[in-house]
């Protein structure tokens, strides 16, 4: 987890953002420290998959690494609830790794997506912006992977900057193939580790656009 604290309302906020979700508490100890997440739900996700959500939002969102035997979820059934369509499965990040070779930097990101690893590497200038570009360019890759093979991106720009005090990774993602081109963006601070940030950045601009697993 990371080591900076972070305010109950906050992570509570996050939560309460993702689908199906229509309550969350969280439970901390003095240091701040998460002890319990509890989730009430109503809809088709499984309390499996929605624990998988909760950690993979806090750590996009809020660079928390959260044990998932922390997260309880009880579900309700409202009545006359409309069918909800079930979600598509999100990406799920399992490791990033770079090496420095001179003047050239080589990334290899993998994800998760359900039960199933996929890798993407690029190379790229070793300079600190070049970093940050060529982890954005690897994690791109292993999401084409995930992909139709007419399904087209490409790393518009992947730049670190500092926002309030804080630094932030921002990435644009063109996004062609089939349909005129999109423009996505995606962004995520920077609390211990640029490198995972620019992947979870790359992420976080096309999690919610793209379907997978279809």
């Amino acid at each position: 987890m990371a080591t900076e604290r972070i305010a109950v309302s906050e992570v509570e906020a996050v939560i309460r953002q993702l689908r199906d979700v229509i309550g969350a508490r969280v439970v901390s100890d003095n240091a701040g420290v998460i002890q319990e997440i509890h989730v009430l739900s109503q809809g088709e996700k499984s309390p499996k998959q929605l624990v998988r959500d909760v950690e993979s939002a806090l750590q996009a969102r809020l660079g928390i690494t959260l044990d998932h035997k922390k997260v309880s979820v009880a579900q309700v059934q409202g009545p006359h609830r409309p069918e909800v369509p079930t979600a598509s499965p999100r990406l799920q990040f399992s490791d990033v790794s770079l090496s420095l070779t001179g003047q050239t930097a080589e990334a290899t990101v993998r994800i998760r997506l359900q039960d199933s690893i996929y890798e993407g590497t690029a190379q790229g200038s070793s300079s600190a912006a070049g970093q940050v570009k060529v982890v954005a360019a690897a994690t791109l890759k292993a999401i084409q992977s995930c992909l139709p093979s007419n399904q087209m991106m490409m790393v518009e720009d992947a730049v670190l900057t500092p926002v309030g005090g804080h630094q932030v990774v921002t990435v644009v993602v063109t996004l062609g193939g089939s349909r005129a081109d999109e423009v996505l963006c995606g962004s995520c601070l920077v609390r211990q580790d640029t490198v995972k940030a620019a992947v979870f950045a790359t992420m976080d601009a096309v999690n919610r656009r793209l379907k997978f697993g279809e």
